[in-house]
């Protein structure tokens, strides 16, 4: 699942962990607000399911999906058994609108691949670069499941038992490469923090495993070469034992390999720490201590804290005189809603739109999106979903109001 951060449903047994009852309402809680009516577009190796207005984008999704089918082949030494199909929305709540999968796909699902059926379904991304991105990303997935024999209904595999930074940072590394701007950005934060992994630590759900996972796996290829990732995917993906199969196909401890991989991030990370006067921290005292210090810049200073419940606070937009600000945030617990503060003091005047109260609004689009004042500052336009629609909402900048 860009990133931002996308889901994928990664293991087949889950489902059986899931309550009997639930069968019995699969596909009735999404929102259906109309009927697509999907053709089928057979290329070489998939059948892909689109409708009416979206035909000239499944043309283009046809031709990345059999470049993609073309690299991850070679990179993995495996053709897929049977058709690959592939589903697609021509955006996000059209997409939130399936009934294909079990549950709704939430705001940050770039696209899911089912584990026994091995049905890739996504909406077209924002640019032709994120939705070929998320094909490789998923069609990745699909490689993995049938490889391990999961796409095949074989719920006794390995994969089931691997961590998530293995199967996600395979992904991330076959589609994005071993160079990404994002996963260098986290590397270089992290290397400056000293809050480098163990192996162990890489399990942590506090380290993002598209991200991690991605850093690992560029540095395994990088070092051993792309053979290594299917190698070690047939490993594990039958023993479940991640570990055991790092170490025999490197003869290497995986802590040692680990060492390895942080003394090549490290080294990545000191050209930009100079060119920027960022001292890197040279020992454990040191990493210690920089894991204490908040990142600063200069002349900067906190408006908004987080509270003990509170997770975000994002898509920050100054009002044109510069005395307020508007901004998204989690602070109401329940829901992601738009809030109007002081920017002299950070101080919140009030909830100025709740995504929670308003019936016909869906969704606030706050991963992707960010609001704007119009130029005399009396109101604020965002992004929103409105009955299963995109569209453009506009408010009061003093109290909300439409």
């Amino acid at each position: 699942m860009n990133t931002i951060a996308r889901v994928t449903l990664l293991l087949g047994a889950l489902s059986l962990i899931a309550p009997r009852a639930q069968a019995q309402y699969f596909g009735r809680n999404a929102v259906q607000y109309e009927n697509f009516h999907f053709k089928i577009l057979k290329t070489q190796h998939f059948d892909i399911y689109f409708y009416d207005r979206e035909a000239a984008a499944a043309e283009q999704s046809g031709r990345m999906a059999e470049r993609w089918y073309t690299r991850i082949s070679q990179v993995l030494r495996h053709q897929l058994s049977g058709r690959q199909p592939l589903i697609l929305y021509s955006d996000a709540p059209d997409f939130q609108q399936t009934n294909v999968l079990g549950e709704q796909p939430g705001e940050g699902t770039g696209g899911v691949t089912e584990s026994l059926k091995r049905r890739i379904i996504l909406p077209m991304g924002a640019s032709l670069y994120e939705t070929d991105h998320v094909i490789g990303h998923e069609l990745t997935h699909a490689f993995q499941y049938d490889i391990t024999g999961v796409g095949r209904g074989n719920l006794a595999t390995g994969l089931n038992r691997v961590p998530l930074w293995f199967i996600e940072g395979m992904a991330e590394y076959v589609s994005l490469g071993n160079v990404d701007p994002n996963t260098t950005m986290w590397m270089r934060d992290a290397v400056r923090r000293g809050e480098l992994p163990s192996f162990r630590d890489l399990e942590n759900p506090r380290y993002f495993p598209y991200r991690w996972g991605q850093s690992f796996w560029s540095y395994l290829g990088g070092t051993y070469g792309d053979d290594i990732v299917g190698a070690l995917l047939r490993s594990a993906g039958r023993s479940g034992n991640v570990q055991l199969a790092l170490e025999q196909m490197t003869h290497r401890p995986a802590d040692s390999l680990i060492a390895d991989w942080h003394r090549a991030l490290t080294d990545a990370a000191k050209p930009v720490a100079l060119a920027t006067g960022v001292t890197l921290p040279a020992d454990r005292a040191q990493r210690m201590q920089a894991r204490l210090l908040p990142a600063s810049t200069s002349g900067a200073r906190l408006l908004v804290s987080p509270g003990k419940e509170q997770h975000y606070n994002l898509a920050p937009a100054l009002s044109p005189d510069g005395r307020r600000l508007v901004y998204m945030s989690d602070a109401g617990l329940f829901s992601i809603d738009i809030y109007l503060a002081d920017a002299e003091n950070g101080r919140t005047i009030r909830k100025l739109v709740s995504s929670t109260r308003d019936p016909h609004l869906e969704s606030l689009q706050f991963i992707n999106s960010a609001g704007a004042w119009d130029a005399d500052g009396s109101r604020f336009v965002f992004g929103a979903v409105v009955t299963g629609d995109p569209a453009l909402r506009i408010v009061r900048g003093d109290n909300g109001d439409l």
